[in-house]
């Protein structure tokens, strides 16, 4: 019996400040890491006290019977739960110079597919597995249009298209407070962006290299035909892949660049 896993798929939180990257991503977990998952982040909210209707994200609103640090805290006892339970990670990142200017539901679209192409054609088809998507709502249909080509795409008469998601059987909308799982991937994805924008001469950058090797242990890697594993491609997808703007291809070298200094 093949195996089956979900993608919870979202944006972060864009900044919106030109020379910064914009972040989206999805969270890969079996039905037996699901609930793992979710009975970690009940005991992580049970031993906080956390109110039931408090919505916990990577920006998360203060609480007044919690300090600044006990946040801090709680996020990265998330990011550990999301790694003991062996959570895999897709992040896609696109620099805001780029997309600015197009309507956020084209930009959404673009990296749902190139997420969702990631997961069918080498994730599920490397495990031999099937699985679902589920993605974050936003106003209007704009979502559901989302999923319904997800599940279609390829579709034409005759030949099926080689890049067809013929692994997803199953596309669904979700939102923040319907899950505790997508509490998990706002903390992790808010934390990959926050990295992925940081330079070494933020204030925060210690802090960082104590927290991006945790994260960069989720991100989904493959091997090439050399034998050598990567994350790029593969758990990190940067779009687009040709960045003809010598200014902008200089901001991506120095993004990829600061990521592998957090390693060291």
């Amino acid at each position: 019996m093949p195996e089956f896993f979900e993608i919870h798929i979202d944006e972060s939180n864009p900044s919106g400040k030109l020379g910064s990257f914009i972040l989206m991503g999805g969270l890969i977990l079996s039905s037996e890491q699901q609930i793992r998952l979710h009975e970690r982040v009940s005991a992580i909210r049970e031993e906080w006290n956390l109110p039931v209707d408090h919505v916990l994200k990577f920006n998360v609103k203060k609480i007044d019977s919690l300090k600044t640090e006990d946040m801090k805290v709680i996020k990265s006892q998330v990011i550990d739960a999301v790694v003991d339970v062996g959570g895999v990670v897709i992040a896609y990142a696109v620099l805001t110079d780029i997309v600015s200017r197009l309507p956020v539901d084209v930009r959404i679209s673009r990296g749902l597919d190139q997420i969702v192409d990631t997961y069918s054609r080498k994730f599920l088809r490397e495990n031999d597995a099937y699985g679902s998507v589920c993605i974050d709502r936003r106003d209007g249909d704009a979502p559901f249009k989302d999923i319904e080509r997800i599940f279609r795409k390829g579709r034409v008469e005759g030949a099926w298209p080689e890049r067809q998601f013929d692994r997803v059987i199953h596309s669904s909308v979700t939102s923040a407070k319907s899950s505790y799982l997508n509490s998990c991937l706002d903390v992790v994805l808010g934390s990959i962006q926050y990295c992925v924008n940081l330079k070494p001469n933020d204030k925060s950058w210690d802090s960082a290299r104590m927290m991006y090797p945790r994260i960069n242990k989720l991100l989904y890697r493959r091997e090439d035909q050399l034998g050598r594993v990567s994350i790029r491609g593969n758990g990190f997808l940067v779009s687009p892949k040709e960045v003809r703007v010598p200014a902008y291809n200089a901001r991506y070298d120095e993004m990829i660049q600061n990521l592998n200094a957090l390693l060291r």
